[in-house]
């Protein structure tokens, strides 16, 4: 026979506790990882809308030229176009700061709701950084 000593493995708690974690830990990737990609790609819009932008003067653009130069980005990347309402550009003492804002909620586990929230803001006076 051998001894207790020598014998190794795991008991069947400890592999319902690793089960458990591991499908905790699953769960919680495939609930907020397709948040996280969208707001990538929002951050990649917004950049890309900066860049686009640079040629004109930004004092002379509007509010409504940066909305629908974002929507068109917003469009290529099949972003949701409800993000523009959250779109708010503020224009004080030389600086045209554009500002995202928004929420993302998602269902959890029964009756847990997860709330995330995301923030983007760029001065548009400022040239955008090039690669």
């Amino acid at each position: 026979m051998v001894s207790r000593k020598k014998q190794y493995g795991f008991s069947m708690f400890e592999i319902a506790c690793y089960l458990l974690a591991g499908g905790f830990i699953f769960t919680v990737v495939m609930k907020l990882g397709p948040y996280y990609m969208d707001d990538r790609n929002v951050s990649a819009a917004i950049e890309g809308m900066h860049k686009g932008l640079a040629s004109k003067d930004i004092y002379e653009v509007t509010n409504s030229d940066i909305k629908n130069s974002l929507g068109k980005f917003f469009q290529v990347s099949m972003l949701s176009t409800d993000l523009l309402k959250e779109v708010e550009v503020e224009r004080t003492g030389g600086k045209v700061l554009f500002k995202l804002n928004y929420e993302a909620r998602t269902p959890f586990i029964a009756n847990v709701d997860i709330v995330m929230r995301f923030n983007h803001e760029v001065d548009l006076a400022v040239p955008a950084a090039s690669e």
